[in-house]
């Protein structure tokens, strides 16, 4: 078969309540993601090392300019004075007395040519520098922007409208395959959901021809070894703080030796007497990055995720389309059950794992409970966004189904406090807005989520699930009979003092008893009343205070406090000249693709 691309979505729980702008921030400020963005509007975030590229590209267009105009036949002045000013008064005035000078007393020289071909050398250099900055930019761009404007086509734009996601564009690791010539770079996608849960996408490719024992080792992350890896330096930094370890600058600045993309990368190579399951692998450069999202993020997150691959196959090279299916098979269906080694299975079990959930004949999606393949029969040519446009029903599918399990972990322990019981409650209403909604726009986006949900068992979990919401509201209307007694209880003895304490034709006796105590008691009397000018008028404040006083107590029993909150939606730099992205053809088999609007403007 033709590879044609991997695709491996780690799902992993951060916690409820995670403030995804916050992380969004911290992850461009540290350089630890390029490019990040809502799919509610077209704007795109860039890290403060983009920004400053940004910056120094302005900067040598306009030196590039200047140099241009100054070295042209026949330059303008003015112009060479708005460009930049200061340049100007302070090198070229004092550069042009000293002329003068030289010139009168006969020392001057008007040869020039070599001077003018130097400066001239000069500025190609930097039209070259500026050529690489912009196309370094703009790749950057395209890469952060496409996984985010396909999920724009293939939703409904009223599935954005609450911000649901930060769809990010991680730092890339560039590695070496022992079974590809050529040196590759893994683009890694971070979607932060505000339920807590995240999709960490890392996309590689695959051998142009693979045979059945490539695709088994591309289909397990943990068996696609690597020869080695490079990591950026944020990234291994994070990583080295979430493990509680210090490394000496010293000791950093010797191994992160390469300096490319704005940053230092470090090497790390695969040990020749490492055994396989301790070998550099995929999952391997997935665990650095989720202990490093982890320390970004500055949340107690459990270290249990899961890994569902998707794997883009091509046209068979050894028979035709209509041979293979029948030839390979119990391949086939063995792949899709990660079998190290075909074995004859049921024909039922067959006919189950090589469904197609797609309705065009020339292309097939197979889903299992841990993987799919999506086999193009006609077509070997690398397709991106065609891959992209698949993955989204399939991570739309895992977020909900992880969804599901953490209001499930979340409703078992509900039954310890009330705090805990509301906590439940309010994740309930977060992770089942998206369950089995209508918000995907492909033809066959709605078959392919239902088929995968199945497969994980989220309608079985969300069968028990209501069963235990049920429970929960029990509780929880328990929870508020038990305040309501509470709060029943504090306005009957608040009530009481007020009858007790402030009955008015029996305060003026309960100051004379008082006074008549002893001196001291006498005195504290004649304080009280010299403080509110007399004896009338401090039975009247006294009313007053302690009536204003039981009223405090039961408003304050009778409310529900609730703090205030405030998500501040800002994250990362915006560049003062914007780049936008834009995708214009639709993939094949989505033929609805125009109907979804965008306001983006091409570059």
């Amino acid at each position: 078969m033709a590879g044609k691309g991997v695709h491996y979505s780690y799902v992993f729980d951060l916690g409820p309540g995670l403030n995804i702008f916050r992380l969004a921030d911290r992850l461009l400020k540290e350089n630890m993601a390029t490019i990040a963005a809502r799919p509610s509007n077209d704007e795109l975030k860039v890290s403060n090392g983009l920004a400053d590229t940004e910056r120094h590209l302005r900067h040598a267009e306009h030196t590039e300019e200047f140099m241009r105009e100054f070295l042209s036949e026949s330059p303008n002045v003015w112009r060479i004075l708005r460009l930049d000013p200061r340049f100007v008064l302070r090198r070229m005035v004092p550069a042009y007395l000293r002329f003068l000078v030289r010139y009168f007393l006969g020392k001057a020289t008007t040869e020039t040519g070599g001077r003018d071909d130097a400066l001239n050398a000069v500025a190609d250099s930097i039209a070259e520098t500026s050529n690489d900055m912009r196309e370094g930019l703009m790749g950057y761009h395209v890469g952060g922007a496409t996984r985010v404007r396909v999920e724009q086509k293939v939703h409904f734009p009223r599935y954005f409208k609450s911000d649901p996601y930060v769809r990010l564009a991680m730092n890339r690791i560039f590695y070496k395959d022992p079974e590809k010539a050529e040196d590759d770079a893994i683009e890694i996608s971070l979607m932060a959901h505000r339920s807590g849960i995240c999709i960490l996408t890392f996309s590689m490719g695959t051998p142009e021809t693979m045979t059945a024992r490539q695709i088994r080792r591309c289909i397990a992350s943990g068996d696609r070894q690597l020869e080695f890896i490079k990591i950026s330096e944020s990234i291994f930094r994070r990583y080295v703080k979430s493990q509680e370890k210090s490394i000496p600058e010293s000791k950093m600045d010797r191994h992160f030796s390469e300096r490319f993309e704005g940053q230092r990368w470090l090497t790390i190579p695969l040990d020749p007497g490492a055994e396989p399951d301790d070998g550099l692998s995929v999952e391997t450069v997935f665990h650095v990055y989720f202990h490093a999202l982890i320390s970004a993020s500055k949340r107690e997150a459990d270290d249990e995720w899961t890994c569902y691959t998707t794997l883009s196959l091509g046209a068979p090279q050894c028979c035709s389309p209509d041979e293979a299916k029948l030839v390979h098979r119990i391949e086939f269906a063995g792949l899709m059950l990660r079998l190290y080694r075909p074995r004859k299975l049921e024909s039922a079990t067959e006919e189950l794992l090589l469904k197609n959930h797609l309705k065009i004949a020339d292309k097939e999606l197979w889903i299992s409970v841990s993987n799919a393949m999506y086999v193009d029969w006609h077509g070997t040519a690398i397709d991106y966004i065609d891959d992209m446009v698949t993955l989204v029903p399939l991570e739309s599918a895992l977020l909900q189904a992880r969804q599901l399990e953490q209001i499930d972990a979340i409703t078992a322990d509900a039954i310890v406090r009330d705090r805990r019981i509301f906590k439940a409650q309010n994740q309930i209403a977060v992770g089942l807005q998206e369950y089995r909604r209508n918000l995907l726009t492909g033809p066959d986006d709605a078959v392919i989520v239902n088929a995968l949900l199945d497969k994980l068992g989220a309608h079985a979990l969300y069968s028990r699930l209501l069963d235990r919401i049920k429970t929960l509201e029990g509780l929880i209307n328990s929870g508020y009979s038990r305040m309501q007694s509470r709060r029943s209880l504090a306005v009957s003895l608040v009530g009481l003092a007020i009858v007790l304490v402030l009955l008015p034709p029996r305060i003026e006796e309960f100051h004379d008893k008082v006074a008549n105590l002893g001196r001291r008691p006498a005195s504290a009397i004649s304080w009280i009343d010299d403080i509110f000018g007399g004896r009338s008028h401090a039975i009247f404040w006294i009313c007053v205070i302690v009536f204003a006083i039981s009223c405090f107590a039961i408003g304050a029993t009778c409310r529900r406090w609730r703090r205030p909150s405030i998500t501040r939606k800002k994250f990362g730099k915006s560049l003062p000249r914007q780049i936008s992205i834009v995708l214009d053809d639709p993939p094949s088999g989505h033929d609805n693709w125009s109907s979804v609007p965008t306001n983006d403007q091409s570059c």
